[in-house]
């Protein structure tokens, strides 16, 4: 527990021991590779579209929240969102959304956006806001590269590099990309070889390749295996715990999760409801670091150090089930304040079941606050 490195049991592939009578939660030692989780993002949870944990194993949702926009009120509707992707190297993702804004005088004027989010909150920050202006580039498919710089396909096919700060699209020179049929495109980046690779078209032309950016070369990789769905990839993501990637493919009526290993061996893993427009994996080595674990009514809670969350975990295998906010019934009484920015410690107490926490206030250390929780 003093490792502050230490994220959920299952960072380190470990499992929980559970001795009820005390709520002690004790790691065992373990030396696997470090635990990922997969989500989806789509624009059907909410009004504002929705990002869903995934069961990587199974692909079946284990919760799903939706998207906290500041962009979008009651006269601004979600059109959609045009490709996702999570960085590596901060865990935040940034998107694409298509935003149409209803009133008398301007009827139907569609508002591209440029954000970032928090996976585990939902929480998005507007980056650049296109109003009307055509200035926000149309992309298909959007990918980190393991150096931090985010890729792009636009609409036109070809891959571009993206401005983190502005939204706007550079494109990369020298490569040409297959073309498929459908019109649809997914990248995503194999963090073992270092290479980018693309899924294009659905029934009569189908491609997959790896591009090697430095080389600037596009390989075809034939694919071989079950596919059962004839249909386009519209989602891709990369899972360095199989060194494989993880797809989703829509014929319109059905959805398909499926599997593919970077030689192109595919196999269906299940079926899947909603459809989503991007995955991505998030790498728990990435998430705030825990100060406090405790247990209430059956739940096993994770407090996190950079954050006002309290992390809701699957008792078995550490994954994150929910993540809530923790916010103050009353303004602190020495600084008159709201705002949380972290927490030093969490506890159940044993005789009644509550929980504790020791929270900081306006990000001053000094300012430890101790307080009783209400999941």
């Amino acid at each position: 527990m003093r490792d502050q490195n230490t994220r959920l049991g299952k960072r380190l592939g470990q499992r929980f021991l559970t001795l009820a009578s005390v709520c002690l939660l004790v790691f065992t030692a373990s030396t696997a590779q470090a635990a990922a989780f997969l989500y989806t993002v789509d624009p059907g949870q909410g009004t504002q579209g929705g990002v869903r944990l995934i069961d990587k194993a199974a692909g079946a949702e284990v919760t799903a929240k939706g998207l906290i926009n500041p962009g979008i009120d009651s006269t601004h509707k979600l059109q959609g969102m045009n490709g996702a992707a999570i960085n590596p190297t901060t865990g935040q993702v940034y998107a694409y959304i298509d935003v149409r804004f209803d009133d008398k005088v301007n009827p139907k004027i569609d508002i591209r956006q440029f954000v970032s989010f928090d996976p585990r909150s939902g929480q998005i920050t507007l980056l650049q806001v296109d109003e009307g202006a055509a200035v926000l580039p149309l992309v298909k498919a959007l990918a980190f590269g393991p150096n931090g710089v985010l890729y792009a396909i636009a609409a036109s096919g070809v891959l571009s590099t993206v401005d983190l700060a502005t939204g706007l699209l550079t494109t990369v020179p020298g490569i040409a990309l297959g073309v498929g049929t459908g019109g649809s495109e997914s990248i995503a980046f194999n963090l073992s070889d270092g290479k980018l690779y693309h899924a294009s078209g659905s029934v009569t032309t189908k491609i997959f390749e790896k591009i090697d950016l430095n080389a600037l070369t596009v390989t075809n990789v034939p694919l071989s295996g079950t596919t059962a769905l004839a249909a386009a990839t519209l989602a891709l993501a990369y899972d360095a715990t199989q060194n494989a990637f993880l797809g989703f493919r829509n014929d319109g009526v059905t959805g398909q999760y499926f599997k593919v290993t970077p030689g192109g061996f595919e196999s269906v893993v299940s079926t899947m409801t909603p459809s989503p427009t991007a995955m991505f994996v998030l790498d728990t080595d990435l998430l705030p670091p825990v100060v406090g674990f405790g247990k209430h009514e059956s739940h096993v809670y994770a407090l996190d150090r950079d954050g006002p969350y309290l992390s809701q975990l699957d008792s078995t295998t550490g994954e994150e089930i929910d993540l809530i906010g923790i916010t103050l019934s009353a303004p602190d009484p020495v600084t008159g304040s709201f705002n949380l920015t972290g927490g030093s410690g969490l506890a159940m107490n044993p005789l009644n079941g509550e929980l504790y926490a020791t929270l900081v206030v306006l990000g001053q250390r000094s300012n430890h606050r101790l307080v009783k929780l209400d999941p």
